[in-house]
């Protein structure tokens, strides 16, 4: 798990540009159009059609994006907030102990399954991604050290992964495969970098790319204990050069096996995935700081609901844990303080959360937007923005073709 954009564990997001409102009207009585551009009249069998069509596209894309349906029978628990600051990620132990990692106050505290505080772990350098195995040890990367420190249940130091100190460029997502092999997100490096049990580094895989099995920044890390296949949070270049986003998933060798994710703002498009979680039924969590939200996908990237709460939403919504037994999401809610707690009311038969419907939603303006305000792919600016360029120049070619007309008829 990490932030982004700015620093680590720190309060504040980038935020993109807003799109300029090119919708812009004239005063007065004349009856030239409301747009800018330097032309006399309107070819009503032409433009007008244009115009309308613009209208449709931004309102569509652009003063409306896409709504997000909530999960329908997922609800808001309480929060835990006792002596948190900013919490940036979040493990659980085979208990449904909670561990949180608090990167601004190098720290991890440790609280109880139902959220009660018990104490913490200090001294740390800037701790992104934090792991808890089944016997107690728990793993953190410090991104000021360039290393991951594994702790006892005592929360005494053990040892450090590889060559200790330096060992990462800059370590932010760690999970635990059932064969005992620790996997290390090294987000500078563009690799996931595997070790044994005893810190010995054993293989690493990924580099740097957009290619299939390849990383431009990756951000977290998790595994799916039935099938071990590790899944990893990128933020893939796009056409444009700029950050996007996607899941990739590879097996427990680093084979790369498939992957999903189409940047963008709405129901089933990612824009900042920072990090990621599975329950036993396989499917996967990632939650998107810029949205403020949590999206679900079935294990082929099939997008199912959108977590989020109009009531309280999340704010800069960080690390992700599931607790499959009890049915509980846990999210690190940076700007908030928090970590949120999602349970479903009711559990399947493998206990895990449960659903009902698939995708869809409200639809329309009338889902909560979010409170940074709202952005929009790429592509659907374009269109419109295409659509608005020819009917000016349509407008124009109008004007000049009226003028020459009233020009030749005062001949």
């Amino acid at each position: 798990m990490v932030v982004p954009s700015g620093g680590f564990g720190q309060r504040k997001m980038k935020r993109l540009t807003p799109i300029r409102d090119y919708s812009r009207t004239s005063s007065g009585p004349s009856r030239t159009a409301t747009f800018p551009g330097d032309f006399a009249g309107l070819s009503r069998g032409k433009t007008l059609p244009l115009f309308l069509l613009a209208c449709f596209f931004y309102l569509t894309f652009v003063a409306c994006p896409a709504s997000f349906a909530s999960v329908d029978n997922l609800v808001r628990e309480n929060s835990i907030a006792s002596n948190l600051a900013a919490p940036s990620a979040i493990a659980l132990d085979t208990g449904g102990g909670i561990y949180v990692s608090e990167s601004g106050k190098n720290r991890a505290l440790i609280f109880t399954s139902s959220g009660v505080y018990l104490s913490q772990l200090q001294g740390l350098d800037k701790p992104l991604g934090i792991a808890v195995d089944n016997t107690g040890r728990i793993y953190i990367c410090n991104a000021g050290r360039k290393n991951v420190e594994v702790y006892g249940s005592g929360l005494n130091l053990l040892f450090k992964l590889g060559a200790g100190n330096g060992e990462f460029d800059l370590p932010v997502g760690v999970a635990l495969g059932s064969s005992g092999k620790i996997y290390v997100v090294d987000a500078k490096a563009c690799a996931v970098k595997v070790y044994l049990s005893d810190g010995t580094f054993s293989f690493s895989f990924g580099g740097s790319g957009s290619d299939d099995g390849k990383f431009n920044f990756p951000t977290s890390i998790t595994i799916d204990s039935a099938t071990e296949e590790v899944i990893v949070s990128d933020l893939q270049l796009t056409w444009t050069g700029v950050q996007g986003a996607r899941i990739q998933i590879f097996d427990k060798n680093g084979a790369f096996r498939r992957k999903f994710g189409v940047f963008g703002q709405g129901e089933g498009l990612l824009w900042k995935p920072v990090g990621t979680a599975v329950d036993t039924n396989g499917r996967i969590y990632v939650s998107d700081a810029y949205q403020h939200i949590v999206e679900v996908f079935d294990s082929n990237g099939n997008y199912q609901k959108t977590i989020y709460d109009t009531n309280r939403p999340l704010r800069t919504p960080l690390g992700i844990a599931v607790n499959s037994s009890a049915g509980k999401l846990y999210v690190a809610s940076l700007n908030s303080s928090t970590v949120e707690v999602y349970g479903s009311g009711e559990t399947s038969g493998s206990g895990t959360l449960t659903f009902s419907g698939s995708g869809g939603g409200g639809g329309g303006c009338s889902v909560a937007r979010h409170a940074s305000g709202a952005a929009v792919s790429p592509l659907e600016f374009f269109f419109p923005f295409l659509v608005l360029v020819l009917y000016f120049l349509a407008g124009r070619r109008a004007g000049k073709k009226a003028r020459s007309f009233g020009h030749l008829r005062n001949r």
